[in-house]
């Protein structure tokens, strides 16, 4: 049964445009990230693809294009999430000196590194995370909006709260995303 994920935090360095940079999110609410232009809002929510998708010695061609241009060193990420009653650390480095490390914090401490820890993320994460409705409810900058195949099963309709019509096109998913943004807007002003 999926139990959810959530994110607290994403470190980067050497990934992309991105020198360094870390992000925590608030353990409730809508997160809402916003910036200019360039200035690597993409590159979170790719870093994440990366290291779940990914192994450390990956030679798949997100991995490489992952580098930043001339500089020397191999992209890494840290991503530290709360899965079901896992809490994770959880961090990849590829390309030059590749590595992956482990740490589970609860429900009992774990430290794994390797293939080891790459599996034990898969494990947990299949467990726990519906990651086909992960892949579906993400936007990615310039990339055109199609609607998204979906049955009567499938985990969307519980999670939105909408209703599949009689020929299955989903019905209500607008009110329920205006609710959502503007929830948003008003913690913004706040």
């Amino acid at each position: 049964e999926a139990d959810g994920m959530r994110l607290r935090r994403i470190s980067l360095r050497n990934f992309k445009g991105v020198a360094a940079a870390s992000v925590d999110i608030p353990a409730e609410g809508v997160t809402v990230i916003e910036g200019p232009n360039e200035a690597g809002k993409s590159s979170l929510a790719e870093a994440v693809d990366l290291i779940i998708e990914y192994l450390d010695s990956s030679g798949a061609a997100d991995v490489p294009a992952a580098q930043p241009i001339g500089v020397d060193a191999g992209p890494e990420v840290e991503i530290e999430l709360t899965v079901g009653a896992y809490h994770l650390v959880y961090r990849k480095r590829w390309l030059k000196h590749p590595e992956t490390v482990l740490r589970i914090l609860a429900p009992r401490p774990e430290q794994l590194s390797g293939r080891a820890a790459h599996e034990r993320v898969k494990e947990i994460l299949d467990k726990h995370v519906d990651l086909g409705l992960w892949r579906a409810l993400r936007y990615e900058q310039g990339v055109e909006l199609e609607q998204a195949a979906v049955d009567r099963e499938h985990e969307a309709i519980r999670v939105l709260g909408v209703r599949l019509d009689e020929t299955g096109q989903v019905v209500g998913v607008e009110r329920r995303l205006g609710d959502a943004v503007a929830g948003a807007q008003r913690q913004l002003e706040r």
